[in-house]
């Protein structure tokens, strides 16, 4: 359950990192070297295109097929090493296959050369799935700084405390992100969810 649950935050993850907001469906062949030949295709010439990202997670995100998402985005990361954009998606297709180690590395590597706020996100979630806390809360403070009155660091920092049993703590920090001016009313329906679940002493996840 953990897994899907790690596999969905990293889909949803990719979805949301994409400023390409295209609604059209993507359609790809039926034969799969000739859908990740187009992938490969769309994807260099419009990097941010999240139809086509969108469609090689459907056809290829599950278990059996995870190998071709993994090569698909490590072709074309080879193929762009110059592109930071590539280096995110081939870490984040990790994370949806499980391999959250491997994504660490890539998000790590970003971080040194490309440092975008996001991808602090992307890093802490993936040393929470792999029980890294105090790697977790350090890169959620990095993301907290980064990303100053933002509501998304604010909430992994409150799951954070939450999965730490730090209940009154992580309740402080929801009431916090009740207030903050950029939460829209989804992420405020999120944070008294969380403050009310904290004050009972429930634990916090990716199904919140």
């Amino acid at each position: 359950a953990e897994a899907s649950a790690a596999a969905e935050a990293a889909a949803t993850a990719e979805a949301s990192a994409s400023t390409a907001a295209d609604g059209e469906e993507f359609e790809l062949p039926e034969n799969h070297d000739d859908a990740i030949n187009l992938l490969k295709e769309v994807l260099v010439a419009d990097p941010k295109r999240l139809s086509a990202h969108r469609a090689a997670y459907k056809k290829f995100g599950d278990k059996t097929n995870a190998r071709k998402l993994i090569d698909l985005y490590r072709d074309l990361q080879k193929q762009n090493p110059d592109s930071p954009e590539f280096l995110l998606y081939l870490a984040r297709a990790y994370c949806h296959v499980g391999k959250d180690t491997l994504a660490v590395v890539q998000f790590r590597k970003l971080l040194s050369n490309d440092p975008q706020p996001e991808v602090y996100l992307d890093l802490t979630r993936a040393y929470r799935r792999l029980k890294k806390m105090g790697d977790a809360v350090k890169t959620v403070d990095q993301a907290l700084e980064a990303m100053p009155g933002h509501p998304a660091p604010k909430k992994e920092q409150v799951i954070l405390l939450s999965l730490s049993e730090a209940y009154a703590e992580a309740a402080t920090e929801a009431a916090v992100g009740l207030a903050l001016a950029a939460s829209t009313d989804e992420d405020k329906a999120w944070f008294q969810k969380a403050a009310e679940l904290s004050e009972a002493k429930s634990k916090l996840g990716d199904d919140m």
